[in-house]
């Protein structure tokens, strides 16, 4: 049982066995806490429709698109409009990925609020950890109650998020995705000076920052 995902979720499991209701309660209680998560919306989509309109002018963007249509009328041939037109709609569709790419970088940069897919990924890495000390103890008479239930549903509509994970020491048991409890096991504060949590962005800098403590930072794409 890889007790990380407890340390992850800053669930105290120094009691688990000696006080194991407060322990149970805890974990229980962050279970309901990751549902919540999967259940809302935290998706690009949502950040994207919150964030602030645009009131400034294309008039720019609009020249230089008239300038292409009059460069392909005088010098491309008939039968080149449709491959320039092809290529129009490519750079549109890179257009509308670049909003996709800066809005997850924001989140990433701003928000200190899990995301959906690392609730999912973090509910099942809470239910298989608790669901097998709920065995252990039941086999020697300390302790008896409800497993957790595995959570059906889609919880991917996030994959184009920024995702980490901090590893700890050689192997790759002992992992975290809360970037909160990785200050907290290091030692460093989880705010700024000025009060705002640091974010997900903020304590990846700082570990690659400082290699001395033994942490590997990996991207994921889920």
């Amino acid at each position: 049982m890889a007790a990380s995902i407890f340390d992850d979720l800053e669930i105290d499991f120094s009691t688990m066995l000696t006080d194991p209701e407060p322990f149970y309660k805890s974990c229980v209680d962050a279970a309901a806490e990751l549902k919540s998560i999967m259940r809302g919306n935290t998706s690009i989509a949502s950040h994207i429709a919150k964030a602030p309109k645009f009131d400034g002018s294309y008039a720019e963007y609009n020249k230089m698109m008239v300038e292409i249509w009059h460069k392909a009328s005088e010098e491309l041939p008939v039968s080149a409009y449709f491959e320039l037109a092809k290529r129009m709609r490519k750079v549109a569709a890179d257009i509308e990925y670049l909003a996709q790419s800066k809005a997850a970088q924001e989140l990433a940069e701003t928000t200190h609020v899990m995301d959906k897919a690392t609730a999912h990924a973090q509910y099942k890495r809470l239910r298989e950890a608790l669901n097998q000390w709920l065995e252990a103890v039941k086999i020697f008479n300390v302790f008896e109650g409800e497993k957790l239930e595995p959570m059906s549903g889609n919880f991917g509509g996030d994959r184009a998020l920024v995702h980490y994970m901090f590893f700890f020491g050689e192997g790759d048991d002992e992992y975290y995705r809360n970037h909160l409890a990785v200050c907290r096991k290091i030692g460093i504060d989880i705010h700024h000076n000025d009060g705002r949590p640091m974010s997900l962005m903020d304590v990846v800098e700082y570990v690659e920052a400082h290699p001395e403590l033994g942490i590997t930072v990996k991207q994921i794409t889920s």
